[in-house]
Formats: structure tokens, C-alpha cells, sequence
């Protein structure tokens, strides 16, 4: 079920949406109904009427506005506003102005957003038991009552003449001629080609490199720049380079199983009476009891992990059990041990008792060892047996708290209790937090941190070096641009000068007040200046790339794409990052100079010669570069033959364009709701829901009569169909004849 619901969860919110349509613009109205019945409206102020339940109902052009934009949001979650709203989508949909939709028009949208997809993520089968599962129990969770399969059918019938009829009131006016749909469509969909100019910061990895001796190392003078831009840094940013987790001071005490992986070595470290404690592990844990729940779970652990064990690969773990049967019970008791000691241990944290864990290991025949301000990254690698993934559970403790490793839902974890860590094959420890820093600051000497930090040096280098090169493009082109416009330049430096000048006559340069005035004037002036020297360097900027073109020497790499439709390429994947440069190059040219794209929903064409800001490519760092549109034409008609979605998305434009010269407004306008009356008469709702059900029935009998008579002719012919084979055929016919009514427009 939640394979289908993902995968077609478009269609369903489509569903709801155009079950929320309305529901919220009415309860609206519902309130301002509720709202105090002697407010009047200046007349002059009136902007629509609503014939509510028999009440006209004045709106002013405020209320109005109020309800169509709540319209175009969700619902109310108010009762009387939900069956107001049901009332009107209703009278809508069986308004003169509405459009019937045909059983099989239902049907095939019922097949094709329901019924396909369950059977699609059900191996080809269609379930009914969950299609009656998803009308019950699931439209809860979008803001819609359950329903059983009858009643979200006729929902979904209503739904779709709403829906068809909301299409239908879009589409309101003449509609474009075929030739009008043709232009706009040639014109939304240009094929351009580009010109343009790039660098790239790979072309200068070997520059970029910090100098390096004979091993390998790191110069003194590298080493130093490194440490310079390092200690450069602020707290922040150090804080950002250390990206192993929190520091920690770790204290522990445990037993490793790792470094007695012999039997006969496990069993004389457990009979072995310690010089501290005076006792062996084997009399500490002689109260210690292995019961049936903690064999199974050993003999799963030799099971899954034998090799920690030396077990060959499907060793017979029953009979390796019967041969090291006191083996495996002693590590048992030891685990179940520790884990005892934890709880006694935490119970003391708790009570607010200070507990001495070295001096704990020394009375229970343990190791004791402590981590001084380790990262939690290097803690959780395999370093020793001690060390592993339980460790990230570090992230979740305050210093002083002992670490509570659980048992995770699934056996595949096979622990004996909660709170020691109990590592198959390595250890059983108890850990208590000593020290914490959620965000340390990262460390010159730590080796990962100098890696990143020679690594973020050498990308930062190369871009600069990029940056270096592409200015030499940006100067060249520059330098054509001011020899064009020197002379208007000039006018205009002379006039701000003189501006500034006279603006500033009066200041005295050796008064503060005065000083800062005059600084204040004068940068105003620059920028107002600069702008304007732009303004008169820009009609030049297309020759000034022209002439780059012509005569680039070794600044950068020219390349060409065309011709293509930007739409599509703007979807398209990005190559490799490791492509040849050219590659690259002619991918960013297609995917990343959005402003040389013609945007034909947008309105937004550009004309040949316009040239492109400079451009940083997201999907290819370290690759920089400059454009022209220098070509377009128009897709032929057999490309547009075949892409009929093409022409449809123009057919809207065409029609936008259409309305717009003939200055129509939509159904929902100003305009239209002050000259149209929704007349609602719940009389009439009542004998319209009565006729539905008369003619559904009149049409379920009718339907029934022709299957009837359809398996009486092929019994005749001796060639019976079963029921599913010819509800096929009949939606086979249905889509068919949907195509032909609609114009293929489901």
C-alpha cells in the first residue's frame, strides 16, 4: 500500500485538492452570512450579490476578494462550511453551465489513477481488499470522511465534473485558431545555439599544489602558508573543520574477550584469583546463572559470528556447543556479570555517589583504561577491541552518565540485557562519560584535519588562479567597451566632477562634520556615475565579445552548442565531472545560461547578439564562463507533429494572449462575479440528488440487461468470456470513445 501511495501520489492529491476546492471559499461566505444580519453595505460599495438559501447576500469588493483567494487555497474544517461546500460544488457541476462526464469518462479516470496503480504495485493483480482499504482508511488522513467503495466512486464522479468544469471555465471565450496556436508554439519553443568562452580551475590543479620534498612532505614554507591560513581562521570556522563529532573523555572498565580468543588461555584468565581482589572471575561470578533464554542466545551469536570464535564457515554450532560447552558458559557469566555491575553502578550515579571505576575494575578482576579528548569518529573505528559502533551512542550522554547500550528490535543484535556493551566475540565494557565538547575546535596537528585543510587550500588556489585568467577575459572585453564609449565617458566624469564640485564648495575638508559630508557626496556620486558609464558601455558589449572571439589567444576555451530547446536541456543530466573540459563546457552551455533561454510561458525572449552575465557552473565547479546567443530557428512543423504536448501547452498561451487582447477576465474575476448570481436552492439540490440516484439506477439496470444479453450470445457462439475479459473490452471502447468526445483530454 505504501509502494502505491508514494508512487502515485500526485494522482491522489490531485484527489483531495479537488475535494478541498470550494469547501473554504463557501464556509466563507457561510460566515459572512453568520456575521451580524443588520450590516448593510453602501450601495455605491456593493460589489457582488449571492442568493444564499433564499438571503441575498451584498459583498463589498473586500468580502469578494476575501473568497476568491480563500478559493484558491484549502477548506474550512467547519461542519456547516463543509456542507454548504459539498451544496455548492454540487450545483456547480450540475449547473447549465457545467459539463456532464460519462460513466466511461469515470471509469477509465477510476482505472487509470486507481485500480492501474494497486495492480501495478500488487504483481499485476487487482486487489479489491485494498482498493475498499484505501476509500476507508486512508482518505481520513487527507481531511475526508471515511467512505465505502460506492459512495468514493460517486465521489470521485463528482469530482470530475467539477474538475472538467473548472477546465472548461478556463478555456471561457473563443478559443485560438489553429494558425494562432501554430505561431505561439514556433515562438515558445525556438531552437538556440551559443556561443561561448570558459576556464576552469582543473587547468591549473598542478599550480595550485603546495610544494612538496623528496618524500612527499610538506615544504617548511608550505607547511607554514597552511598553518597561516589556519590559524587565520576564527573559532567558528575551526569549529567547521572538525567534522569527526564531539570530543570526549572516556573512563572504562570491561573484559577482553579479543585477547583470550583461546579457550583454554579465556579459562585460566577466569580461574585465575587476582592479587587485588583476592578472588577469580569464576568466584565473582559463581551466583551468576545460565539459563535456557541466554544458551539460545549464544548459540544465535555462534550462529551469526562464529568466525570471531574460529569457527569454520557452517561449523555445526550445536555440536561445537557440546565440545566448548564451559567455554561458552563461562562468557556468559562473565557478560551477565558486567552487566549486573553496570546497573549497581548506575543505580550509585543516580543516587548522587561518587563511584571510582579504576578501583571497580581492581575489585572485579577488570580492565581500566581511559580516553583523554578523543573524537567520537575515532572512537567508533576498529582500533581495538574495546572501540566500535556502540560508542556512538557517546553522542547522547552528559559527563558523568553511563552509557545505556540497549538491544535493538531485532535479534541480529543477540545482547544479554541493556546497558554494558556487549560486542560479539570482543568485549563486554561499561563506559562513563568524564569530558564532553559537542563542537571542538579542530586541532593543526590532527592529520585528517591538515588533509582537509591542504586539500581546501589547493580547490581555493585553483579558483583563484581561474579567477586570475577569466579577469584577462573580462579586461579584454572591458577594453573594447571604454574605447567605444570614451568619448561619452569622458562628457560624463567632466559633468560629475563639476557636480561634485559644486556640491562640496561650501564644505570645510578640516571640519568632521564637513569632512564626512563631503565623503558622503562624493561616493553617492560615484555610484550614480558608474551606473550611468554601464548604461553607456552596454550597447558595446556584444561587439566587445565578438572581438574576444576573434582574437583570444590563449585566455580561455571557445566553444559552440546549438541548435537546442532550452526547456529540455535545462532538464537535462549533468555529464561526468571528470569529462574533458570541451564536454563540460558544451553542457554548461546547454544547461546553465538560463538567460540566453527563451522562456515562452514567461513571456521572455531574447534576441541574437545578447550576451550572458559571467557564469559559475553549479553542476561543474571550478568551471567559469561568458556566452552569446548566436542563432535561433524555429523547430519545424514534423518535430512539432510529433510533440503534440507542445502544442497543447501553447494552445493556453494563445488562448491567455487571446483573452488578454480582447481584455476578457476568467469566471472567478472581478468582473464576472459581479455580473453573475449564484442562485443555491437546497430544494432543488434535494431533487437533483433524488434524479442522480434515479438515473444511476436507471443506468446500473440498463448495464445489467446488456451483460446479460452479451453472455447469452456468446454461450450461443460457444465462446464465453469471463466477466473481467469483457470490462475490458468495454473500457477499451470507453477510452475510445473518450478520445473521440474530448479531443484526448482526460
Amino acid at each position: 500500500m505504501f509502494r502505491f501511495m508514494e508512487k502515485y501520489r500526485v494522482h491522489i492529491l490531485l484527489v483531495v485538492l479537488l475535494a478541498m476546492v470550494g469547501f473554504g471559499a463557501w464556509a466563507q461566505l457561510v460566515d459572512l452570512v453568520g456575521r451580524d444580519k443588520r450590516r448593510t453595505i453602501d450601495p455605491e460599495e456593493v460589489y457582488a450579490s449571492l442568493n444564499l438559501f433564499g438571503e441575498k447576500l451584498d459583498l463589498s469588493r473586500q468580502e469578494v476578494a476575501e473568497v476568491t483567494r480563500t478559493l484558491e487555497f484549502v477548506g474550512s474544517e467547519d461542519e456547516a462550511g463543509r456542507a454548504l461546500g459539498q451544496l455548492v460544488r454540487q450545483e456547480i457541476a450540475q449547473s447549465p453551465y457545467g459539463y456532464p462526464v460519462s460513466k466511461e469518462e469515470q471509469e477509465l479516470g477510476l482505472n487509470e489513477r486507481f485500480k492501474e496503480p494497486i495492480q501495478e504495485a500488487n504483481d499485476g493483480r487487482f486487489d479489491q481488499k485494498l482498493y475498499e482499504q484505501y476509500t476507508g482508511q486512508f482518505l481520513p488522513q487527507f481531511g475526508l470522511p471515511p467512505m465505502t467503495r460506492a459512495k468514493f466512486e460517486a465521489r470521485f464522479l463528482e469530482e470530475c465534473r467539477l474538475a472538467k468544469t473548472m477546465r472548461e471555465i478556463d478555456r471561457a471565450g473563443s478559443e485560438p485558431d489553429l494558425a494562432r496556436t501554430f505561431a505561439v508554439c514556433k515562438k515558445d519553443n525556438m531552437l538556440v545555439k551559443l556561443r561561448g568562452i570558459f576556464v576552469d580551475a582543473a587547468n591549473f590543479k598542478e599550480q595550485a599544489k603546495l610544494a612538496r620534498d623528496a618524500n612527499d612532505n610538506l615544504t617548511a614554507e608550505a607547511l607554514t602558508t597552511l598553518r597561516d591560513r589556519f590559524e587565520a581562521m576564527d573559532d567558528e570556522q575551526k569549529r567547521a573543520l572538525a567534522t569527526k563529532g564531539p570530543m570526549v573523555s572516556v573512563d572504562f572498565i570491561g573484559y577482553d574477550f579479543a585477547n583470550q580468543a583461546d579457550d583454554q588461555a579465556f579459562l585460566d584468565d577466569y580461574r585465575k584469583v587476582s592479587d587485588v581482589s583476592g578472588k577469580s572471575l569464576e568466584q565473582l561470578c559463581a551466583e551468576v546463572n545460565v539459563g535456557e533464554a541466554d544458551v539460545a542466545i549464544m548459540k544465535e551469536r555462534l550462529n551469526r559470528r562464529g568466525d570471531r570464535y574460529g569457527l569454520a564457515e557452517g561449523a555445526d554450532v550445536e555440536a561445537v556447543w557440546n565440545e566448548r560447552k564451559e567455554r561458552f558458559e563461562a562468557e556468559i557469566k562473565v557478560i551477565k556479570f558486567v552487566r549486573n555491575l553496570w546497573t549497581k553502578i548506575d543505580g550509585e550515579t543516580k543516587a548522587g555517589h561518587e563511584v571510582d571505576l579504576a578501583q571497580v575494575a581492581a575489585d572485579n578482576n577488570l580492565t581500566h583504561f581511559t580516553w583523554k579528548k578523543k573524537y567520537l569518529r575515532d572512537l567508533v573505528k576498529e582500533g581495538s577491541s574495546f572501540q566500535g559502533q556502540d560508542l556512538l551512542g557517546l553522542q547522547g550522554v552528559v559527563p558523568g552518565q553511563l552509557l545505556d547500550v540497549r538491544p535493538q528490535a531485532d535479534v541480529a543484535s543477540m545482547r544479554f540485557g541493556t546497558g554494558a556493551s556487549d560486542v560479539i566475540g570482543r568485549h563486554v565494557a561499561i563506559y562513563r562519560v568524564t569530558e564532553k565538547e559537542m563542537r571542538p575546535l579542530a586541532d593543526f596537528g590532527d592529520p585528517d584535519i591538515r588533509q582537509t585543510l591542504i586539500e581546501r587550500y589547493e580547490t581555493e588556489r585553483g579558483n583563484e588562479l581561474r579567477d586570475e585568467a577569466f579577469a584577462k577575459i573580462q579586461d579584454a572585453m572591458n577594453a573594447v567597451m571604454d574605447e567605444k564609449a570614451k568619448d561619452k565617458i569622458a562628457e560624463l566624469r567632466g559633468r560629475f566632477e563639476k557636480e561634485i564640485a559644486e556640491a562640496t564648495a561650501k564644505l570645510d575638508p578640516e571640519k568632521d562634520e564637513d569632512k564626512a559630508e563631503i565623503e558622503r557626496i562624493t561616493k553617492e556620486k560615484n555610484e550614480e556615475l558608474d551606473l550611468l558609464i554601464e548604461d553607456e558601455r552596454a550597447p558595446f558589449r556584444t561587439e566587445a565579445f565578438d572581438a574576444l572571439i576573434a582574437d583570444h589567444g590563449d585566455l580561455g576555451l571557445v566553444v559552440e552548442e546549438g541548435f537546442f530547446r532550452p526547456f529540455e536541456s535545462t532538464r537535462e543530466q549533468p555529464i561526468d565531472r571528470m569529462s574533458p573540459f570541451e564536454a563540460r563546457a558544451r553542457s554548461s552551455l546547454r544547461r546553465e545560461f538560463r538567460s540566453l533561454h527563451d522562456e515562452g510561458y514567461q513571456q521572455k525572449y531574447v534576441e541574437i547578439g545578447q550576451v550572458s552575465d559571467v557564469v559559475d557552473s553549479p553542476s561543474y565547479p571550478g568551471l567559469k564562463g561568458i556566452a552569446k546567443l548566436i542563432a535561433k530557428k524555429e523547430i519545424s512543423d514534423r518535430q512539432l507533429a510529433l510533440r503534440p504536448e507542445l502544442l497543447r501547452t501553447s494552445k493556453q498561451n494563445a488562448l491567455s494572449a487571446l483573452n488578454k487582447e480582447r481584455g476578457q477576465r476568467d469566471l472567478w474575476g472581478y468582473e464576472s462575479m459581479q455580473k453573475r448570481n449564484f442562485a443555491l436552492d437546497p430544494g432543488g439540490f434535494a431533487k437533483g440528488i433524488e434524479q442522480k440516484k434515479k438515473d444511476e439506477e436507471a443506468a446500473a439496470e440498463r448495464q445489467r440487461k446488456f451483460k446479460e444479453e452479451q453472455e447469452r450470445m456468446l454461450k450461443e457462439r460457444g465462446a464465453m468470456k469471463s466477466p473481467d475479459e469483457m470490462n475490458e473490452g468495454a473500457t477499451d471502447r470507453g477510452q475510445r470513445s473518450l478520445s473521440t468526445t474530448t479531443g484526448g483530454d482526460k
